[in-house]
């Protein structure tokens, strides 16, 4: 059984995906580091699919010698332009 879930829901969801994931950033190799950056890809798709394009933070086709700060920038981009998004200060 699938549940579908209102754009707002999304949102929340995503939002707190993300937060989580920027949590786990502190304990990443280089391993786990490739793992959360797919997890944050994932993330974004779902938003795209509830009508929400913030593609421009995905993590594609570059080639990253720093890849847990590569990740944590783009997590701190995208969750700043989600409380933009929220209307938080």
């Amino acid at each position: 059984m699938s549940t579908v879930f209102t754009p707002q829901q999304t949102l929340a969801m995503v939002y707190a995906r993300m937060h989580a994931l920027r949590d786990h950033l502190a304990d990443a190799d280089s391993i786990t580091a490739e793992a959360l950056c797919i997890d944050f890809n994932r993330a974004l798709d779902h938003l795209q699919l509830a009508g929400f394009d913030l593609s421009a933070f995905k993590l594609e086709g570059e080639n990253v010698v720093d890849q847990v700060g590569w990740l944590r920038s783009r997590l701190d981009s995208a969750l700043d332009y989600m409380d933009l998004l929220a209307g938080l200060p």
